[in-house]
C-alpha cells in the first residue's frame, strides 16, 4: 500500500518535501492558500500572504540559499531580490511537476489524528 503524505504551504520547503516525497513513491497532496509556490516570497498574491517588501533582497548568498538539486542561474545576484527567488521557486516546482500534487487557493482549516496511526487534514 502506497503511503499518503499532505505537505501544508508550497513555500520554499513545501515544495521540496513535495518533490523528495514524491521522488521516494508516497502519494502526495500539497495544500497552500496562495495562487503558486513560493509561499512569502509571492509579493502581490492576492490573497496579500507576504512577508516581503518592494525592495527586499536575501541576506545570504544564493550559493548557500539555493537547492542542492536545482542552483540558481549563474547570471542571478549573488543576494538575489524576492522577484527573482519567486521566478527561481516557481522554476523549480514546474521542473520537478510539484504543481500537479498541490490544491492552490485552498487552506487547511484542521488536522486531528484518526485511528490507526493516519491524521485526518480538512481544508476548504
Amino acid at each position: 500500500m502506497q503511503k499518503r503524505v499532505a505537505v501544508i504551504g508550497a513555500g520554499p520547503a513545501g515544495i521540496t518535501a513535495i518533490k523528495n516525497f514524491t521522488d521516494l513513491g508516497f502519494d502526495v497532496t500539497g495544500f497552500d492558500r496562495c495562487q503558486g509556490v513560493g509561499g512569502n516570497w509571492r509579493f502581490d498574491d492576492p490573497t496579500g500572504h507576504s512577508s516581503v517588501f518592494e525592495t527586499t533582497h536575501i541576506i545570504s548568498s544564493k550559493y548557500t540559499s539555493s537547492y542542492e538539486d536545482f542552483p540558481l542561474p549563474t547570471d542571478a545576484a549573488d543576494y538575489p531580490s524576492h522577484r527573482i527567488l519567486a521566478r527561481y521557486f516557481e522554476d523549480y516546482a514546474r521542473t520537478f511537476d510539484v504543481p500537479k500534487h498541490i490544491h492552490f487557493e485552498t487552506e487547511v482549516v484542521a488536522c486531528r489524528p484518526a485511528p490507526g496511526d493516519l491524521w485526518s487534514v480538512s481544508w476548504q
